[in-house]
C-alpha cells in the first residue's frame, strides 16, 4: 500500500504541477526536494529504530505522507506541492530499511531471504503498477485529486495495519 501510495504520487506530481502553470523547472526542483528528504529520512529512521519499537516509527513515518496528499487534494500549490514532496520523502527513506528490519525482527533470520524477497517482489510491482494507475486515474477523472485522496487512504491503511505488528515476538535462538 505504500509503495502503491509512493510510486503513484511522485511521477505524477511534476506534471500535476505543469498542468497548473508551474514552470518544469519549479516542478523538477520540487522532486528534488523529495530526494533530499529521503536521505534524511533513511538517517533519522534508523536511527530511531535503533532506540525505539519500529512498528511505532513506521507509523509515524508513514502518516507523515497523509499529511502531504492532504495538502495536494486539497489545494495543489507550489508550497503545498514542496511541503508534501518533503513528507513523501522523508516516509520514502524509511520504507526499504524498516521492511527489511520488520520481516528479520517479526518472523526471524530462518526465512528472512524467502520473505524479504517476496515482500520486495510486492514492492517492485507496487511501483511499476502505481504510475500508471494513477496516470490511468487522472485521464478518467481528468483531476489528480483521485489520486492524491489514494494515497491519503492507502497511507492510513499502511499505519493502521503496521501498529497491528504488536509487541516483537520473542525469537528462539537455536532457529537461526
Amino acid at each position: 500500500l505504500v509503495y502503491i501510495a509512493q510510486s503513484g504520487i511522485v511521477p505524477n506530481m511534476i506534471p500535476a504541477l505543469t498542468d497548473i502553470g508551474v514552470s518544469p523547472v519549479a516542478a523538477a526542483q520540487t522532486i528534488s526536494l523529495f530526494g533530499t528528504a529521503v536521505i534524511v529520512g533513511r538517517l533519522v529512521i534508523g536511527f530511531c529504530v535503533d532506540r525505539f519499537w519500529a512498528p511505532g516509527v513506521a507509523a509515524i513515518a508513514i502518516s507523515m505522507p497523509i499529511l502531504g496528499c492532504l495538502l495536494l487534494w486539497n489545494d495543489l500549490t507550489l508550497v503545498n506541492a514542496q511541503i508534501a514532496a518533503i513528507l513523501l520523502g522523508f516516509a520514502a527513506g524509511a520504507e526499504l530499511d524498516l521492511m527489511a528490519f520488520l520481516a528479520v525482527t517479526y518472523f526471524g533470520p530462518k526465512h528472512y531471504a524467502k520473505i524479504y524477497g517476496f515482500l520486495y517482489a510486492a514492492l517492485a510491482s507496487a511501483s511499476g503498477i502505481a504510475p500508471a494507475l494513477f496516470a490511468e486515474l487522472y485521464e478518467i477523472t481528468q483531476s489528480y485529486r483521485t489520486g492524491f485522496a489514494l494515497g491519503a487512504g492507502a497511507f492510513t491503511c499502511s499505519v493502521i495495519l503496521v501498529l497491528m505488528l504488536g509487541r516483537y515476538p520473542k525469537q528462539d535462538p537455536s532457529a537461526s
